[in-house]
């Protein structure tokens, strides 16, 4: 799946084109209803195949764009017709969310050793 990091919006047709993405603000809303820090959750194959969290992370992307949704609106918003492109929509806003493996100032970047 290719991302493009200078626009982090996924967009999805539900019942009207809408746009994923997650932001720090999101991501707060999310903890203050559920109790769960998605910046540090384990995710694990099942992550997006429990139905709960489906919710969650597309309510997470999608309040940016529409502040009033409910996790009830969400809920009604995704079935089985759309319920991949729903899950490949959470993935690719995150990945776009999430800094690149080598760009954090925290991280000393290793150096090459000369010759190899």
């Amino acid at each position: 799946m290719e991302t493009d990091k200078t626009n982090p919006e996924v967009e999805i047709i539900l019942d009207k084109p809408r746009k994923m993405r997650f932001s720090l603000g999101s991501i707060k809303k999310y903890y203050e209803k559920t109790g769960t820090n998605l910046l540090t959750y384990k995710f694990t194959d099942d992550t997006l195949v429990d139905l709960d969290m489906i919710t969650g992370m597309a309510w997470t992307g999608l309040i940016r764009d529409d502040p009033s949704l409910t996790f009830e609106d969400v809920d009604d918003l995704i079935d089985m017709r759309n319920m991949i492109p729903v899950q490949l929509a959470i993935m690719q806003a995150w990945t776009l969310f999430s800094p690149e493996k080598d760009s954090s100032p925290l991280v000393p970047k290793t150096k090459r050793a000369k010759g190899k």
